[in-house]
């Protein structure tokens, strides 16, 4: 090994470290709760108190989790944001604030956005906000909670297939 490798891969390793306060201000930021985020790293909800507190060493594999997940929000906000910059550029500005959807439950996320299955839909909210964030100074985005059983009940009445669209469609005239 020489000196350079060496050094490579401590610095690699110092990249892969995380303190506690960044774990926590990441995960709450993407609106995961301590709950989900021990279940899904399978520890105890206190473990994850201990990293976010200092008092025990944030794990690499951990840390590495918490990126990916980090990454997987910034990517769905460069795509909200670009499906909102495409409307405009298409259709021109609206008169209006463009709508969002927002799923009540995990269960309702993960059936209408299977993409996104196993992940809590605090995390699709916290990407909605970031959304509205990041195009605040070109146009207002109104966010509407999905009613999964009411949709269901009028997209069958209506008999049409799901779809992103068609949810806009319900949530902008029934809330």
């Amino acid at each position: 090994m020489t000196y350079s490798s060496a050094t490579d891969s401590l610095n690699l390793e110092c990249r892969a470290r995380m303190n506690g306060a960044t774990l926590k201000t990441i995960r709450e930021a993407l609106g995961l709760s301590v709950p989900w985020f021990a279940n899904f790293c399978s520890v105890q909800e206190r473990t994850v108190r201990h990293w976010e507190s200092g008092r025990n060493t944030v794990p690499i594999a951990v840390a590495a989790a918490i990126r990916e997940f980090e990454k997987a929000a910034a990517e769905l906000v460069t795509q909200l944001v670009d499906q909102a910059r495409t409307a405009i550029a298409v259709y021109g500005m609206p008169k209006g604030p463009i709508l969002a959807v927002r799923y009540a439950s995990d269960e309702d996320l993960n059936r209408y956005q299977p993409n996104m299955a196993g992940l809590p839909a605090t995390f699709h909210a916290a990407a909605i906000a970031r959304t509205r964030w990041a195009l605040a100074q070109e146009v207002e985005i109104d966010v509407k909670m999905l009613n999964a059983p009411a949709y269901e009940a009028w997209r069958q009445s209506i008999d049409q297939p799901d779809s992103h669209e068609l949810r806009e469609q319900f949530a902008a005239q029934y809330e």
